[in-house]
C-alpha cells in the first residue's frame, strides 16, 4: 500500500474542502426524494436529526453496516463531522432505510468488544475503506492499534427507541419522474407529426 494509499487516504478524508463534494454528498438524498430510496436504502441510511444551533431539522444521507441485528454507522471525519456534532448534541433520530423509517437513538460505541466486533466486521465486508478510515486517524488496521486509539474512533450504534420519531425525508420529487414523461411523449409526438 505505501506512500500511494497514504495520499489516497489523505485526499478522500478532506472534510469539504470543495464546493463539488458538497453538491455531491446531496445527490443520493435529491434521489431519495425522487422515490429511488427502496434502492439506495440497502447501503444509505438517510438520518434525521436537528441541528445543535438551529434547532432545525437535518437529512444526511450515511452509508450504513448491520451488524448482530444492529445498525452502525461511522462519523468519517470523526468529531468535526457536522452530523456528528448535531447528533453529540441531540441523540434522538430518525433512520431511513430501505424497509422504511423508524426512531433510534445515537450511542457512541466505546466497548471494546464492541470495536473489535465491529472493526472484524468491516474489515472482512469493506477491507479498503476500513483502512482508509483508520488510516486517516493515525491508525492501523490491527486489532491492537484500534483498541489503543479507540478515543479517535467515531462509530455510532443505532439503538431503537419508543419516543417520537423526527418527520423523515419525503420522497416529494416523484413528480419530476411524470413530468419527464410528459415532456418525453410531447417531444416524440411532435417529432411523429413533422414527419
Amino acid at each position: 500500500m505505501g506512500e500511494r494509499f497514504d495520499k489516497l487516504s489523505q485526499s478522500l478524508m478532506l472534510y469539504r474542502e470543495a464546493e463539488w463534494r458538497k453538491w455531491i454528498s446531496k445527490v443520493p438524498l435529491n434521489l431519495w426524494r425522487l422515490g429511488l430510496g427502496p434502492l439506495l436504502g440497502h447501503n444509505l441510511l438517510v438520518l434525521t436529526h436537528k441541528g445543535r444551533k438551529s434547532g432545525r431539522i437535518i437529512h444526511t444521507m450515511v452509508e450504513y453496516h448491520e451488524h448482530n441485528g444492529k445498525i452502525y454507522i461511522a462519523a468519517a471525519y470523526g468529531p468535526h463531522t457536522d452530523w456528528y456534532q448535531n447528533i453529540f448534541a441531540h441523540p434522538q433520530v430518525t433512520v431511513q432505510i430501505a424497509s422504511g423509517s423508524e426512531s433510534r437513538t445515537a450511542v457512541r460505541v466505546t466497548d471494546d468488544q464492541e470495536i473489535l466486533d465491529v472493526f472484524a466486521y468491516l474489515l472482512k465486508r469493506r477491507p479498503p475503506l476500513i483502512k482508509i478510515y483508520l488510516k486517516s486517524f493515525g491508525i492501523e488496521p490491527e486489532p491492537d492499534d484500534v483498541i489503543a486509539n479507540k478515543d479517535k474512533i467515531y462509530w455510532l450504534r443505532l439503538e431503537q427507541t419508543p419516543e417520537p420519531a423526527l418527520l423523515p425525508l419525503e420522497a416529494d420529487l416523484v413528480w419530476v419522474w411524470l413530468a419527464a414523461a410528459g415532456f418525453l411523449f410531447i417531444l416524440l409526438s411532435f417529432s411523429r407529426k413533422k414527419k
